[in-house]
């Protein structure tokens, strides 16, 4: 998204908002970050939720590479993952173990 385009478009009913002004602060004026700040604000009072575009900052194959480590974690035996649980971590990393059976691809 350009300077001074609005900074919040819509995709289904949850925002998707520009951080770009935030993340290459010296490319952007005060007022992208204003906007920016206001859409963040807007999206959070009115729908709870949102999405962050970050497609100005991230290269093409991180969020691909991220689903690939994904899909190889969430295929495991549920004994390997049990090996990282929250009951066995200090509770502020690891994972739940889910009685619900999905995979990666259903839960995308």
């Amino acid at each position: 998204m350009a300077s001074g385009e609005n900074a919040i478009e819509t995709a289904s009913t949850l925002p998707i908002i520009d951080i770009a002004p935030w993340v290459n602060e010296h490319d952007h004026k005060d007022s992208d970050r204003l906007s920016t700040a206001a859409a963040i604000h807007s999206a959070c009072l009115e729908y709870g939720f949102f999405y962050l575009d970050i497609t100005s900052f991230v290269a093409p194959e991180e969020p691909e590479e991220l689903f690939r480590l994904a899909r190889q974690f969430f295929g495991l035996p549920q004994e390997e993952k049990d090996k990282i649980s929250l009951n066995k971590q200090d509770r502020a990393r690891g994972t739940l173990q889910s009685h619900i059976s999905h995979s990666f691809d259903d839960l995308c």
